[in-house]
């Protein structure tokens, strides 16, 4: 991201953890998930670094890998006005689990809310704000750490959330039941899937479902010595990211 980061001239803030054993986001937390905490805590530093910097308000996206994925639905469920799209990787959608039975949800992706109804707490959570938010997940067809039923979870719920955003209503005006679907065999790397979901002409939610990968980000390169969260056969997320980031503005509301 950062070598992306030089070539397309853009930020990255990376907000740092330290009020967890192993330094994930508490994105369980339930002052976290009602927009407080952990989740008011990273927009704030957004919003300074807007200040301090010549930044582009109808610009500013949020992407996430694991715990940093289910920080992600957080933050963009009960912050649409400040982020205009987000990347959700390996990650879990908004109210997928609480504290208790955060362990076991990840496994399990029936242990976890409703994907219609934490669309419609994360369209709480923002206060009824009429702002669509588009997303794009990836996640390891193998992975074993978060099941891969939480990506159509995610899907779900942020579809049910642009549902009612549209409108206000629950009427499928956005909805997860079709999509267009690709199948990319690269050579040399792993195949995957692309799920398209969209309003009209507009592709709003998206889905790359990676075969044989199991928990790491896709097309990483080691950040830290010994860090196996990455996997460079698989497609460029990063990239990916970005060229779908491109196609997203917001005017924020403070």
């Amino acid at each position: 991201m950062n070598a992306l980061a030089e070539q397309e001239d853009f930020l990255v803030l990376y907000p740092n953890q330290h009020a967890n054993p192993i330094q994930c986001w508490n994105w369980f937390d339930g002052a976290t998930q009602d927009g407080a905490g952990e989740a008011a805590i990273i927009t704030g530093m957004v919003r300074e670094i807007m200040h301090q910097y010549r930044v582009d308000a109808a610009r500013i996206y949020v992407a996430g890998l694991s715990a940093g994925g289910g920080m992600t639905s957080v933050l963009v469920s009960c912050y649409p006005g400040v982020f205009a799209a987000a990347a959700i990787h390996s990650g879990v959608a908004y109210k997928a689990a609480y504290f208790a039975n955060a362990e076991l949800a990840l496994r399990r992706v029936d242990a976890s809310m409703p994907a219609d109804i934490a669309g419609r707490r994360a369209y709480e959570c923002a206060k009824g704000a009429r702002l669509s938010m588009p997303v794009i997940v990836f996640h390891g067809a193998e992975d074993k750490r978060v099941v891969p039923g939480h990506a159509a979870q995610v899907i779900r719920q942020f579809a049910q959330t642009n549902d009612y955003a549209d409108d206000g209503k629950d009427n499928d005006s956005v909805s997860a039941a079709s999509a267009a679907r690709r199948n990319v065999y690269p050579k040399g790397r792993r195949p995957y899937t692309v799920y398209s979901y969209g309003k009209g002409d507009r592709v709003l939610l998206q889905l790359f479902m990676i075969r044989g990968m199991g928990h790491a980000w896709s097309g990483g390169t080691p950040v830290l010595e010994g860090d196996h969260y990455y996997d460079p056969a698989g497609p460029d997320a990063s990239q990916e990211i970005w060229t779908f980031f491109k196609r997203h503005r917001r005017a924020p509301q403070r």
